[in-house]
């Protein structure tokens, strides 16, 4: 009897993952060991093989050698080479097939030839500028992932696209180094590591991902990172350092992170013990993802079910616990059945701003209430009637079917219901001078009013630029007293008002002047520059320099 050798059990790996791009798991390995150890060579196992239904049901006898050829070298190639070296490929097949091989010793012919070339660079007969060595390094790295799938974990499903699944995630770059970065490999975007990633952006974004950051991080954990990995890659982009620079101290970076995570949710004197415990373990080396990776890995051991053992109803942090279990149902409603797809930071925090650890999360109805908003307010640059208003639920600037939309009234108010995204006014009717309004007026989520200095804001938060951080800016820029929030005050009302202190006029009196600047003297798109910049403050028009 033969003896199922490393090097025989090798090949059978090759093939299998050539042949269906699956690893085999114990039960077909199983067989190829029989076959081996029968005395059949490994050409002679690969062409009983691919007449076996298994084989047929993915590369029927009715395919053209053409197709054969094109259908092969995309499943073994993928990305893993060029175009040009993928039409090479399959010409060479198709030669081949053409030439008299049969297809089983054209795959025993295709692994044989990735095997054979060298990979390590410090070895003779290396070879960087071979077109196909990207191949043959996913090989050999789908070769260790199948090799443990079906040895150490000793799976024996038999069904293809489980087999299949297994390896989809491996390419030339993966780490299949150890057990842990091949299970991460295996296991893919499982609910496990979906839930750990719906928690992660939002404590550390206090955001839902929504369909482009949710594919992102789709991505990463694909490639093998683990969410420790993720979570410090995240932490090192744009959209983060916004929210949390790298020059903040660590003493205003953990009070605004706890902040941000615990909102309501617990005392004060609870907030100070964790601002401290965040200090203590910066203070120990830790990086600030490896802090909000330890964060979201606490609340979300926890358990929240009074009827779950190790449930303490005394915990003081069992409400930011429930609410992040909340929130985690509320972004996942927003990203996978709704699709929400904008990349605006502020909009992915307005999914979630209503949520806390009472809400009801517990049917689609309830989720969708939470989601979306009851929108009114006024439209003021001027007040404009008759303007379209409507929530941006994609962040493209444009009214979309299914967008929640309605018209201002003779004095520019309006209600908008089932709001879902930043407010955008087009057209209408200044009522102060009765001629047409043709600047497009953007705001917040959430804003009251809608006004070129909401629209100034809205550009900053569309850089990822939290809202309350925007308004400031804008304020500092343009001398307007800070604490006055610019998505709420209507410097007109507070002017006309009876009842209004003069302390107050003045204040509407400087807000409107402002207001009028943005929109008289730069375009929206340069006024946004301008505060981005920080430069914008020179000019002091608010208070009439």
């Amino acid at each position: 009897m033969a003896t199922f050798t490393e090097q025989r059990k090798l090949e059978m790996y090759r093939f299998f993952l050539v042949a269906f791009d699956a690893a085999p798991g114990a039960t077909d390995l199983g067989q190829l060991q029989q076959a081996v150890e029968a005395g059949l060579s490994t050409q002679e196992i690969v062409n009983v093989f691919t007449t076996k239904s298994q084989f047929l049901a993915e590369y029927p006898s009715s395919l053209l050698n053409s197709e054969f050829a094109s259908k092969l070298v995309n499943r073994v190639i993928g990305d893993a080479a060029s175009t040009e070296a993928k039409a090479k490929a399959v010409s060479d097949i198709t030669a081949a097939l053409w030439g008299g091989m049969s297809r089983g010793d054209v795959i025993f012919t295709v692994f044989g030839n990735l095997a054979s070339r060298e990979l390590d660079p410090s070895k003779a007969g290396y070879n960087p500028a071979d077109p196909y060595l990207g191949v043959a390094k996913q090989l050999a790295n789908m070769v260790k992932v199948a090799s443990y799938y079906s040895e150490t974990l000793k799976r024996s499903t038999t069904e293809l696209s489980v087999l299949q699944d297994a390896v989809a995630r491996v390419n030339s770059f993966s780490d299949v180094s150890t057990a842990q970065s091949m299970d991460r490999l295996i296991a893919g975007f499982d609910a496990a590591r979906q839930l750990d990633m719906y928690r992660f952006f939002l404590v550390a974004f206090d955001a839902a991902p929504g369909q482009t950051y949710w594919g992102q991080l789709k991505s990463a954990v694909e490639s093998g990172l683990s969410t420790r990995d993720i979570v410090n890659i995240f932490t090192s982009k744009a959209a983060f350092q916004a929210v949390y620079p790298d020059s903040l101290s660590n003493q205003v970076f953990a009070q605004r992170l706890v902040e941000s995570v615990a909102k309501d949710s617990v005392s004060g004197t609870v907030k100070a013990q964790a601002v401290g415990d965040v200090l203590s373990a910066l203070g120990t080396g830790m990086s600030r993802g490896d802090v909000i990776f330890t964060v979201f890995g606490n609340l979300a051991a926890r358990p929240t079910d009074p009827s779950a053992a190790g449930y303490n109803g005394t915990d003081p942090y069992l409400a930011v616990a429930k609410q992040l279990a909340n929130k985690v149902a509320v972004a996942k409603y927003y990203t996978e059945t709704l699709l929400g797809s904008t990349v605006q930071l502020a909009e992915l925090q307005a999914v979630i701003a209503r949520t806390n650890a009472q809400s009801d999360v517990s049917s689609p109805d309830a989720l969708r209430a939470l989601v979306t908003n009851l929108e009114s307010g006024r439209i003021q640059d001027g007040y404009i009637s008759g303007a379209t208003v409507f929530a941006d639920t994609d962040g493209d600037g444009i009214l979309d079917p299914g967008e929640a939309s309605t018209t201002s009234d003779a004095q520019g108010n309006f209600k908008l219901s089932g709001a879902l995204g930043s407010l955008v006014a087009t057209g209408g009717i200044d009522i102060s001078t009765n001629l047409p309004h043709t600047t497009v007026l953007k705001a917040p989520a959430g804003a009251s009013v809608v006004n070129p200095l909401t629209t100034v804001v809205a550009a900053l938060t569309d850089t990822g630029v939290p809202v309350a951080q925007a308004q400031a800016q804008v304020a500092q820029a343009l001398g307007i007293p800070l604490g006055v929030s610019l998505t709420s005050f209507d410097p007109l009302a507070a002017a006309a008002s009876l009842t209004a202190s003069d302390a107050q006029k003045s204040i509407a009196v400087s807000v409107y002047m402002a207001s009028s600047w943005v929109a008289n003297v730069f375009s929206q798109s340069a006024a946004a520059d301008i505060f981005a910049s920080g430069i914008g403050g020179s000019r002091g028009m608010a208070s009439g320099g």
